[in-house]
C-alpha cells in the first residue's frame, strides 16, 4: 500500500514493513540496494518516518505486510535502477 505518493522522478522511497503480530521496519534505498533502518517498535518508526518528511518531500513511503518483519527480505528486493538489476 502507498502510505505518501512522492515525485515520480525524484523522490526516495522508504518500505515500511509490518506483520500481523505488530512488528515493525523501515528499508530505505542506499543507491544499490536496501538498508534496515535502526527502527524496530512504532513509536520510533513513525519518528522516523516523519523526520524524512520534513529532510524530502518527494518522498514515497510504502508499507508491506510480512509473515515476519525479521526476515532479511532486503536482500531479494531489487534497486530502482534498471541498469544494476540487469548486472544482477
Amino acid at each position: 500500500m502507498v502510505l505518501k505518493k512522492g515525485d515520480e522522478d525524484a523522490g526516495a522511497v522508504l518500505i515500511v514493513l509490518t506483520d500481523r503480530s505488530g512488528g515493525t521496519g523501515v528499508l530505505r534505498e542506499d543507491g544499490s540496494g536496501w538498508t534496515r533502518v535502526d527502527a524496530s517498535d512504532a513509536a520510533s518508526v513513525d519518528a522516523y518516518l516523519e523526520r524524512q518528511k520534513q529532510y524530502d518531500p518527494d518522498l514515497w513511503i510504502v508499507e508491506l505486510e510480512m509473515r515476519d518483519v525479521s526476515l532479511p527480505i532486503e536482500r531479494t528486493l531489487g534497486s530502482r535502477r534498471l541498469d544494476l538489476d540487469e548486472e544482477a
